[in-house]
């Protein structure tokens, strides 16, 4: 799970009518950020962990992946800074719009809402928006 290979994405620029390539870079994680994806991955039941993937497709943060396709998760979790941004299915968006644990998500009409903690026990917190965001 720390490092992706052999994987390119094909987009296309329809302003500019390009066709983007791109291939995402290792997955490097740190301690705190090793430490998260463990606490997340223990949300699973253990038969839908080897579903999950991360990928690194920025250098603002790591994406975590459900299948293929659903990039279910965003984190960044340092000394600094700990965020992640979850993927809400729709019946979590509508019932969560003034839900404090997204207090730092502006947009609320965004596929993936961003929440701020300061420490990991915080993410138990979301265990259930997480488990939702992939059907679980």
């Amino acid at each position: 799970m720390s490092s992706v290979s052999g994987v390119i994405t094909i987009g296309y620029d329809f302003e500019n009518k390009n066709v983007i390539l791109t291939q995402p870079r290792e997955v490097s994680l740190n301690p705190i950020e090793t430490r998260a994806i463990e606490i997340i991955l223990n949300f699973f039941p253990p038969s839908e962990v080897s579903k999950i993937h991360l990928e690194k497709l920025s250098d603002n943060y790591t994406s975590a992946f459900y299948g293929e396709n659903n990039d279910f998760l965003r984190f960044k979790f340092t000394d600094r800074t700990k965020w992640l941004s979850i993927r809400l299915s729709a019946e979590d968006m509508k019932e969560n719009l003034s839900n404090p644990l997204f207090s730092a998500q502006s947009n609320k009409k965004q596929l993936h809402w961003k929440a701020k903690i300061s420490d990991l026990s915080e993410l138990d917190n979301f265990k259930t928006f997480i488990l939702n965001a992939c059907d679980i």
